[in-house]
């Protein structure tokens, strides 16, 4: 994974002209404040990219020497990134009703942690971002028929960065007045729009079911605040989902109903929210057990399990141990 902080190459600024190296900085700050709000859109969606609560290495697991699946450099870097999220779903309308109208909300929080040396031989210097985000999203459902639905949805973030670093070394010492204010030790807001489209089908079967999803989403935004002079951008990019799922039971003589749950995707991304994982596709499949059932029917938690997840193809590859809610 490429680091999330632009300081090599700013060394070489410094040594322009100080206006050129004013203009030259005050860019790659704004560039790095897009990016970042737009992976932080990617990263808290568990539809796009799951990094779970335990990272492990697919090739070692399935003794395979393709770097797709992943290696000891793109596991650490997800154990670099710390994502937690509170989502919250709620269905405003009868269960026959061909108009179904959904309420989603969620809360998350991301870190990353970087130790970042400018020279050989040199101390390490210590960053961690944050980002606290609240996302509300309208999803409008029109049932065509037993099976297929087609969804219009239109969702909001808000988002709060901030971030400390620690500059150790001589070198970095020299970078500090650039960099402090503008990029590092810095905080920013950040508001983004997303329409989204979405195409499902669903059929049940006497062993349990199986499904297709299409996700369309395009995600616009402005960022603001005192870090580097208030220029800070404006986030954009766009994300296409397309997988296939499926919830095997295993017994419905309990008051729960346990099963086996599968499902796998393909990812594609544009715009900003490429940075972070150095691609524009993706695949992820998953495994695991579920519980349906286990807190009533009529809960906003109607399924809950444990599982395994693989990244195959980004810079985040490689695989982690998932908690699922509500996965189908």
């Amino acid at each position: 994974m490429k680091r999330i902080l632009p300081v090599i190459g700013i060394t070489s600024l410094m040594m322009s002209s100080q206006l050129y190296a004013q203009s030259e900085l005050r860019k790659a700050g704004q560039a790095y404040y897009e990016q970042l709000f737009a992976s932080t859109v990617v990263l808290s969606d568990n539809d796009l990219i799951s990094l779970g609560i335990q990272s492990f290495d697919p090739s070692s697991v399935f003794h395979t020497d393709n770097d797709n699946f992943g290696n000891e450099d793109t596991v650490q870097n997800r154990k670099n990134i710390a994502v937690f999220t509170l989502p919250l779903h709620f269905n405003l309308s009868e269960p026959d009703s061909p108009f179904q109208h959904n309420l989603q909300f969620r809360l998350g929080y991301l870190s990353i942690s970087q130790d970042l040396q400018l020279a050989d031989d040199t101390p390490m210097d210590n960053f961690k971002q944050e980002v606290y985000s609240g996302f509300f999203n309208y999803l409008l459902k029109y049932r065509l028929t037993s099976n297929w639905a087609l969804g219009y949805g239109f969702g909001s973030y808000l988002m709060y960065a901030n971030n400390s670093y620690n500059f150790n070394s001589q070198e970095s010492q020299i970078l500090k007045p650039f960099l402090d204010d503008a990029i590092t030790n810095s905080s920013a807001w950040s508001t983004i729009i997303e329409p989204q489209i979405e195409l499902d089908y669903e059929q049940h079967q006497a062993w349990g079911k199986w499904g297709f999803s299409s996700q369309w989403h395009y995600f616009y935004g402005k960022n603001w605040g005192q870090a580097n002079d208030g220029y800070l951008g404006n986030p954009e990019g766009w994300r296409i989902s397309n997988g296939v799922k499926f919830q095997y039971d295993l017994s419905h003589s309990f008051t729960y109903t346990p099963s086996l749950y599968s499902s796998i995707k393909r990812i594609d991304i544009g715009g900003d929210a490429t940075q972070i994982l150095e691609t524009n596709s993706y695949y992820e499949a998953s495994f695991g057990v579920l519980l349906s059932d286990l807190f009533g029917k009529d809960g906003w938690i109607e399924t809950v399990g444990i599982g395994a997840n693989i990244n195959y193809g980004s810079a985040l590859r490689g695989g982690s141990i998932i908690l699922y809610v509500n996965p189908f």
